[in-house]
């Protein structure tokens, strides 16, 4: 059986950028995303069948901005 550890995890969703932290081994460390990032620009791309997030997202505002979020919606 593997032990398993509970690791303090913050998030902070940024209306521009997000970012993920932990604390481990007695310090903050901020997680990089998938393209070594310690920051995500806070965008959401979905088509109906494909969606993507952070720079990959808001790269498609470029192509396809209709399908991109990146403010604060209500809906009703």
């Amino acid at each position: 059986m593997v032990d398993k550890i509970k690791i303090p995890l913050g998030i902070d969703l940024g209306l521009t950028n997000s970012c993920g932290a932990v604390w481990w081994n007695e310090n903050i460390e901020v997680v990089a995303n998938d393209l070594g990032s310690r920051t995500t620009p806070s965008y959401f791309y979905y088509d109906g069948i494909e969606g993507y997030v952070g720079k990959t997202a808001k790269d498609k505002t470029a192509t396809n901005p209709e399908n991109v979020f990146y403010r604060m919606f209500y809906f009703e």
